[in-house]
This record gives structure tokens, C-alpha cells and sequence, in this order.
């Protein structure tokens, strides 16, 4: 049997590529660094609910798709 591994990808990281953001362009919108948006894209570091609305506010999601 065979099984395969599956990557989640963050609704964030889906958004704002769609937006045409890079991180750092979405981490100056956010006033956050690049990399603190790389930590939330990867789960390594969830957002605070100031900055999940934040950040849903500027990319068009719900804060509960930010996490």
C-alpha cells in the first residue's frame, strides 16, 4: 500500500499570489517582516487576531481562512 503525503496550502499564500503579491509586498502592506509572513504561510507561527484581520482585509479572505 502506497500512501501519499499532501502539503496543505495556506489560503494566505493562495490569496496573495493571487493578488500578485509577493511576501514582502503583502509583509509592507501588513507592516510585518517578510519573514513573519513566511512563519504564517507555513504554520510555524500562527497570527494574532489584530493581524489575521489585517491581513484578511488587505487580500479580500476571512480572518478565520488566516491562519
Amino acid at each position: 500500500m502506497t500512501t501519499t503525503t499532501q502539503k496543505r496550502v495556506s489560503q494566505v499564500k493562495v490569496a496573495r499570489t493571487a493578488a500578485g503579491l509577493s511576501q514582502h509586498g503583502l509583509g509592507i502592506a501588513a507592516n510585518v517582516s517578510e519573514n513573519r509572513i513566511s512563519r504564517l504561510e507555513t504554520g510555524r507561527q500562527p497570527a494574532d487576531e489584530s493581524l489575521r484581520r489585517k491581513i484578511a482585509d488587505i487580500l479580500g479572505i476571512k480572518s478565520w481562512e488566516v491562519v
